[in-house]
């Protein structure tokens, strides 16, 4: 069978109420947001496996879809996938230096003790 874009869009808008192009770019934006936890992704990986051509029209359509900009987003689902590690139970209990902690992602949480170098991490950067 053979629809025309124009006899294809039309009959999707009738069905559904929303327009195509609005409705595969909630998809791609939905899938994004998961990618956007995976912190080894840059934007512009992000853009791409999402099927944007560029990081500038991924975060226009992104913002424009969520009212959030994909970086805000990011620092969301790191946050609380972190929240969601150290609640379920799954942390690890380290010493580091003397100092007990948490590891949770790729972040080092002091919980407890002395507070190395001030900023909660000690001399070799954990």
């Amino acid at each position: 069978m053979h629809f025309s874009k124009t006899y294809l869009s039309r009959i999707f808008k009738e069905k559904t109420g929303e327009n195509i192009s609005s409705y595969i770019n909630k998809v791609r934006v939905d899938r994004a947001k998961l990618l956007l936890s995976d912190q080894e992704l840059s934007l512009v990986d992000v853009a791409a496996l999402t099927g944007f051509e560029n990081q500038s029209y991924f975060t226009k359509v992104f913002k424009s879809t969520t009212g959030q900009t994909p970086k805000n987003i990011r620092k969301t689902a790191v946050a609380l996938r972190m929240r969601r590690s150290v609640e379920s139970g799954k942390e690890s209990k380290v010493k580091s230096h003397g100092t007990s902690g948490i590891i949770a992602g790729n972040q080092h949480v002091f919980t407890e003790g002395p507070q190395p170098q001030g900023q909660g991490a000690c001399a070799e950067g954990h």
